[in-house]
């Protein structure tokens, strides 16, 4: 794909997916400890493996040869974005979300939790405004979220 800022995007294959597990997990416990954990490594495993990377369009990020970042979309919808703590505001999540909004630009929409006060400011920062609220019974964590829109 593209390089900037020393980092390098390319899609996923599925010999990335134990970094992009690492990544997800690893970043949910750095920057939302109060989130309940509720899959084992063996099951995220699983889900990277025969869900994420088969049926979404999975983006990495990397930086020297190792894996810091990922965003994986799917018709209209960011599923999934994660920066690593020691990577996030270099851009990264800026340039993977700007390369969604040019595959869709009729618009974009991502789940986010309401308590992931740094996600809320940085997708408000990026265009989405925040077009419903729950209260969390329609996800695992039962916590509650955040759907945005972009534009």
């Amino acid at each position: 794909m593209s390089e900037a800022i020393g980092i390098t995007f390319r899609p996923a294959t599925l010999a990335d997916a134990d970094a992009i597990r690492a990544i997800i997990v690893d970043t949910k416990a750095a920057t939302m400890p109060w989130l309940p954990v509720v899959h084992t490594p063996e099951e995220d495993a699983w889900w990277v493996s025969n869900i994420l990377i088969p049926t979404t369009k999975v983006t990495v990020a990397e930086r020297d040869g190792t894996i810091v970042g990922v965003l994986s979309y799917h018709q209209g919808m960011v599923e999934q974005l994660y920066i690593l703590p020691g990577a996030q505001r270099l851009g990264i999540g800026r340039q993977l979300l700007d390369t969604c909004k040019q595959i869709s630009p009729s618009g974009l929409r991502l789940w986010c939790f309401a308590g992931n006060t740094s996600g809320i400011a940085f997708y408000t920062s990026q265009g989405f405004r925040i077009i419903e609220e729950t209260d969390g019974s329609r996800n695992e964590e039962r916590s509650p979220d955040l759907l945005f829109a972009w534009p």
